[in-house]
């Protein structure tokens, strides 16, 4: 899970509020989003990390969480069907080498 709470920590410790931010070219979308803890682009993190001269775990802080772990195994492709698919496009180079 991605949480911005190092984010406003930086802005409370470096004394910039979020209004400063809006006239420094932060949209306020993007503050919604933070706000949110909804996603923003990596040029937007890139762009708030050069405009607070801090690094990008100043910003945001990932956490695993156990509903993530359960996703992920359950999305995970076990590793005898990667091979197969290998094979496969093995044997299938063969073929247009024929053709």
């Amino acid at each position: 899970m991605i949480s911005y709470k190092p984010f406003y920590k930086t802005l409370k410790k470096k004394g910039i509020s979020q209004y400063l931010l809006r006239h420094m070219g932060i949209s306020p979308t993007v503050l919604t989003s933070i706000r949110n803890g909804r996603s923003i682009s990596l040029y937007t993190l890139n762009r708030l990390c050069l405009l607070l001269n801090c690094k990008l775990n100043d910003i945001v802080k990932y956490t695993r969480t156990e509903e993530e772990i359960e996703m992920l195994k359950k999305d995970f492709v076990p590793t005898h069907r990667v091979d197969a698919h290998k094979k496969k496009l093995k044997s299938d180079k063969k073929m247009s080498d024929y053709e």
